[in-house]
């Protein structure tokens, strides 16, 4: 018996249902005696096994530890001796930017710096962020309390950390989800006056960036310069502020972090052996084979179109040879950025929307955004809300990009849908991993991402390599308070963000 015939035969009266197309609806049948479980906001946080990460932001401190421990077997303390490179420009690692001219101290900073991935990091971390260089920036966060409730102020500032590291054995979220993926915050937004510069004053048009998830800048080390793409690098012997010191930087694993190539040692033959000009032959092989890795490009010395056939985005394609001996093929950052970065925004209007980066068919950026209707999330009012990134097929083992769309609810009800987007292949860096440690897989609460816009280089000056994708469209923060963030991995279905919102898991 269909389900329209149980309600026609055992209801006396028929049904009539009437939906404006000019509302979304998301419709459940559901049975009312169960839909208050009863459950207090620990159980929940506790039981819920969909609930991998979830923080309550109502005391104020330097680091953010999640309520939910993902890792409880992991005791294996992995050193990360490379950290000083990359987490100095957002101020992961303490530097005291009043010791800048001291080259000693810059230099032990820059080189020696560590992070101990330790049991303490057997859930998601995060730290609250202070730029570098321009110190007359505020990033500022308060601890408020009002009546009963405590939550955390964003005034300028916010919270970042990674969930996984780049060739490395530690991963606490997982980078795609199998069918849903779902994030849950509770905002109060509000107006602020004061003589204070923030980022939003250098980008106005990121100003209400609430949570950010990809890179949190491209790869600083890498040349994309037209104009020196084959100059070699060679004054690496200052640091900072005009320091002087006679020493080449290099990373744990002895790579030069600035030179643009290095030789890698190999008996991989099928690089060399073809029957063009240049061709090895057999028995004429030296002992090693020399293979140059270029770091913004890789150069082979051989006709073999084999090596530069392939499918990847920078692959030749028959038909598109240039003749030339050299076999080359630009890895650019644009591809390290595409579908690698996506935030949440509430813009000032009250309206809520997402912001991402993806590739179009020319292989160009282009950014993706959209936004709901106005006075949706006012000012000065806690408003909860969800959104269900709901993807178009299960993940399967290695598939291809999916197709996924956001819904956001907003108080329990669901008010704006998105457009079929590309997803979000969270992933590292084309680059050593130690010239990336603590780079990709990253997220924010109550901001974006600082990109490359306070980066510290070493021998050369900001504008020498730099792509500002990143810093350009998620270099800004939320101004109002938060006081819970949450991620979900599995379906978030109306029933569960009813339960959720009316027991009060969020307030």
């Amino acid at each position: 018996m269909s389900l329209y015939s149980n309600i026609k035969n055992n209801y006396k009266f028929t049904p009539n249902l009437k939906l404006s197309k000019e509302d979304y609806w998301d419709l459940h049948l559901i049975n009312d005696e169960n839909r208050f479980c009863g459950l207090d906001l620990n159980d929940v946080v506790k039981e819920d096994k969909c609930l991998y990460t979830f923080f309550k932001l109502n005391e104020l401190t330097p680091v953010l530890k999640s309520e939910n421990v993902w890792l409880e077997d992991y005791t294996p303390d992995l050193v990360l001796k490379n950290v000083g490179f990359n987490c100095l420009d957002n101020g992961y690692i303490d530097f005291d930017i009043l010791r800048k001219s001291d080259c000693e101290y810059c230099l032990d900073k820059y080189l020696n710096s560590t992070l101990i991935i330790n049991s303490d990091f057997n859930s998601l971390i995060l730290k609250q962020i202070n730029g570098y260089e321009k110190t007359n920036i505020s990033y500022e966060v308060n601890q408020n309390n009002e009546e009963e409730i405590s939550y955390l102020d964003f005034n300028g500032g916010f919270y970042q950390g990674f969930f996984k590291l780049e060739g490395y054995d530690y991963e606490i979220l997982p980078t795609r989800a199998q069918e849903e993926m779902s994030f849950i915050f509770d905002l109060h937004p509000k107006n602020l006056t004061n003589d204070k510069i923030y980022l939003n004053d250098l980008y106005p048009n990121n100003k209400g960036i609430f949570f950010y998830m990809g890179i949190k800048s491209e790869n600083k080390f890498f040349n994309v310069s037209p104009e020196i793409i084959n100059t070699p690098i060679t004054n690496i012997d200052s640091i900072f502020y005009g320091c002087d010191i006679n020493t080449q930087i290099k990373t744990s694993t002895d790579l030069p972090l600035l030179k643009h190539s290095y030789d890698i040692e190999t008996d991989n033959k099928f690089l060399f052996y073809d029957r063009t000009v240049k061709g090895l032959k057999a028995g004429s092989e030296p002992d090693n084979y020399i293979f140059k890795n270029e770091q913004n490009y890789k150069e082979i010395e051989t006709e073999n179109k084999f090596i530069t056939y392939d499918r990847t985005p920078s692959g030749k394609q028959v038909g598109c040879e240039n003749g030339d001996d050299i076999n080359r093929y630009i890895i650019d950052t644009k591809f390290d950025v595409a579908d690698n970065a996506f935030s949440l925004i509430r813009k000032d209007d009250g309206s809520l929307g997402y912001r991402l980066i993806t590739m179009n068919c020319d292989k160009e950026l282009v950014v993706e955004e959209e936004f709901s209707d106005i006075n949706l999330i006012p000012t000065d009012t806690w408003t909860n809300i969800v959104v269900r990134m709901i993807f178009d097929r299960p993940l399967i083992k290695c598939n291809k990009q999916r197709k996924f769309k956001l819904y956001f609810y907003v108080n329990n009800k669901l008010k704006f849908i998105s457009k079929e987007l590309n997803e979000i292949m969270f992933r590292g860096l084309t680059s050593d991993k130690t010239k990336q440690e603590t780079v990709p897989y990253n997220i924010s609460i109550g901001g974006g991402t600082l990109g490359l816009s306070q980066t510290v280089y070493n021998g050369y000056s900001n504008s020498f390599a730099l792509n500002k994708d990143i810093e350009k469209y998620f270099c800004g923060t939320f101004i109002g308070g938060i006081r819970n963030f949450g991620i979900y991995y599995c379906q978030m279905d109306y029933e569960k963000i009813f339960n959720n919102y009316n027991v009060k898991i969020y307030t």
